[in-house]
């Protein structure tokens, strides 16, 4: 397939608690003719969800930095404090010149783990895929020039589907930017459009305020990726460290939306029980507020539809009220967080590192990364990650020696005429090339390759049953097609069957 899709079983869906609820009091629930509906106060059921709802935030603990309030400390440790300060307890970095003190300030931190990734690329990928299956910021760190420009796909994909998460990259000594210094590139000007906001830090006093303002923006509203550039001699310069400093960011909370009316909440709920056919169409917004959603369906009956990333923020199993997937394809999950894609990018290479980092952001889960032999090879050095890590990383690989995606297409509507999308050995067309199972091996990772319908069930249990990860190689025949389809910019009117 020419794009990337990644399946995470997980045991349990940690969906971060909404905080919000409706301060709205109705005494008689709207009716929805033809649907089921709980005929009991709608203000006293609020009242418990919002009594619920507290009960489970947490308790912010108090903060034990290991220097002295007065000590001084270098510009990398104040920002790996300012991590540790943010609750992160996990990054995915990958050294270099221009950002080897963090890299050193990491060593030194009592409660953060680094997962090293093998390409940059990859290392962002698996922080999205701790973001999406968590609910809590993903962390990515590289070094300037290439190691920052490596990110940039990540970035455009957080963007794309509201991932939170914070880049941060070492750039040149302050005095060298803008004069093409070794390795530098102005990665701030080049991620501005993909990112909600991005910062160079030109004073070492201001970390402290700028990772904070970098995790409000990251989390708030619709949330998405921050970018924070560290010239080096920053992170090599001493000072003692202002936690008190207060945000700056005046037009951003300007513009935050204000808690709704409660007027308004009446009309809304007024004119929904007027309503003939009402339906909920559903979309990643949800995720974090699947209890919610629930509820207000089990009070209400009204039939829920999903989009393709609001997978999973209501059951799709339930026969009675969940229309399941709008569109050409779809597939039954009962749980946020357990469908992670790359869907406004359909980025290949994303599967197996967003599987990596969804394996760490669960411990003990089992997960799955489904993915094509086009999307794999992008980022199949991370098999050394998993490997190295021992993540319990499943890879169903669908290997068709073929972009699949591109092939369908080709066939559909350029008259199969090929061009470039046969990824195989063209001196021996019928073997299977590159050999996955080698490049496991060498990972020391178990795997196996299966060529007959017959012996699939088989195999995946064999491969879900396997501790640790395991490759199974599923080899297609190209000619099978993923239908239906809908042309680019068609309409169910246009489908293929």
């Amino acid at each position: 397939m020419a794009s990337s899709s990644f399946f995470g079983t997980i045991t349990s869906s940690p969906t971060k608690a909404s905080v919000f609820s409706l301060p709205v009091s109705v005494t008689t629930l709207p009716s929805f003719p033809r649907r089921r509906a709980t005929r009991v106060s709608v203000s006293a059921n609020l009242k418990k969800d919002q009594d619920r709802t507290a009960s489970r935030r947490e308790n912010p603990s108090t903060f034990s930095s290991k220097y002295a309030p007065n000590e001084a400390r270098s510009g990398a440790d104040i920002l790996v404090e300012a991590l540790e300060r943010q609750g992160v307890d996990v990054v995915f970095a990958y050294p270099g010149g221009a950002s080897m003190e963090i890299h050193q300030a990491l060593t030194r931190s009592n409660t953060i783990r680094n997962v090293l990734p093998r390409h940059e690329q990859g290392g962002i990928f698996a922080a999205e895929g701790y973001a999406r299956s968590s609910g809590k910021p993903g962390i990515c760190i590289a070094t300037s020039g290439p190691g920052a420009m490596n990110l940039v796909t990540g970035l455009a994909d957080a963007i794309f589907d509201s991932v939170p998460l914070i880049a941060i990259t070492g750039q040149v000594r302050r005095r060298m930017i803008g004069t093409m210094a070794f390795q530098e590139t102005p990665v701030v000007e080049v991620t501005r459009t993909i990112t909600k906001h991005n910062y160079i830090v030109m004073e070492v006093g201001d970390i402290p305020r700028i990772v904070q303002e970098a995790f409000f923006l990251a989390t708030s509203v619709r949330p998405g990726p921050v970018l924070i550039d560290v010239p080096k001699d920053v992170q090599q310069q001493f000072a003692i460290p202002n936690w008190e400093q207060p945000m700056r960011l005046p037009l951003y909370m300007s513009t935050m939306p204000k808690p709704p009316k409660v007027s308004h909440l009446e009309q809304i709920l007024r004119l929904v029980s007027e309503s003939k056919r009402p339906v909920l169409y559903v979309g990643g917004g949800c995720v974090n507020s699947s209890e919610e959603l629930r509820r207000f369906v089990e009070l209400t009956g009204i039939p829920v539809a999903s989009t393709f990333m609001g997978l999973g923020s209501y059951p799709c199993n339930d026969e009675e009220s969940s229309l399941q997937m709008l569109g050409m394809h779809g597939t039954v999950f009962k749980k946020p967080r357990q469908w992670l894609s790359s869907g406004g990018q359909g980025a290949m290479g994303f599967g197996l590192p967003a599987a990596m980092g969804a394996a760490i952001a669960n411990p003990g889960a089992v997960v799955v990364d489904i993915d094509g032999d086009g999307s794999f090879i992008m980022n199949i050095q991370e098999l050394a990650t998993i490997r190295v890590e021992n993540l319990p990383v499943k890879v169903l690989l669908i290997n068709n020696q073929h972009l699949g995606m591109v092939l369908q297409w080709e066939d559909h509507f350029y008259a199969a005429n090929r061009a470039d999308s046969f990824l195989g050995d063209p001196a021996n067309p019928e073997a299977v090339f590159p050999d996955m199972l080698l490049f496991a091996a060498s990972c020391g990772i178990p795997a196996a390759r299966v060529t007959r319908r017959e012996d699939l069930r088989e195999a995946i249990q064999t491969m879900l049953d396997t501790p640790g990860p395991f490759l199974l190689d599923v080899v297609c025949p190209h000619q099978d097609h993923v239908l239906p389809l809908i042309p680019s910019g068609g309409t169910f009117k246009d489908i293929i069957v």
